[in-house]
């Protein structure tokens, strides 16, 4: 039974989404269970878990690794250059460094405004910075998710 808030699949004893913890057994009892819309997950409009797409020995071997590409990004490339589940945490990573960089960039512009310098730059840094802290744990955890906006950019294949 696929969760109609987030898209993961949960057993069909399920009472609350594994993923987003959204109730499901209302849907049960009423008969209204949804089906998965690939459409509408793939669309940037929600978190997706894509850890099964890996093998799980790639994942346990290489987590670690994958942990590490938040911070060099190129690690795994040159540690385990046969890692999937690697490659695919060092491609967040490179593209969480260039919208860093980008941010870098406009708040360096826009900081010669005194109300962008210490309002709104602040701000901008935290939802990578979240994104950050998200992609380290979730990959020490061996786990993989598609992230709005980013989902179709494959930089690192």
């Amino acid at each position: 039974m696929y969760c109609s808030k987030c898209g993961l699949k949960n057993s069909d004893e399920a009472n609350f989404c594994e993923g987003c913890g959204a109730r499901m057994a209302e849907e049960k009892e009423a008969g209204t269970e949804k089906t998965y819309d690939a459409n509408f997950y793939s669309s940037g409009s929600a978190i997706r878990e894509v850890t099964n797409d890996f093998d799980s020995a790639d994942i346990s071997q290489n987590k670690v690794m994958a942990g590490l590409s938040y911070l060099l990004f190129f690690l795994p490339l040159l540690a385990c250059p046969n890692s999937k589940f690697a490659k695919f945490h060092a491609n967040y990573s490179l593209l969480l460094l260039v919208v860093y960089i980008c941010i870098g960039v406009a708040t360096g512009i826009l900081g010669l405004i005194p109300f962008v310098r210490a309002i709104i730059a602040p701000i901008l840094w935290l939802v990578p910075t979240a994104i950050f802290i998200f992609g380290v744990v979730t990959s020490l955890q061996g786990k993989a998710y598609e992230l709005p906006l980013f989902e179709k950019i494959k930089i690192i294949k």
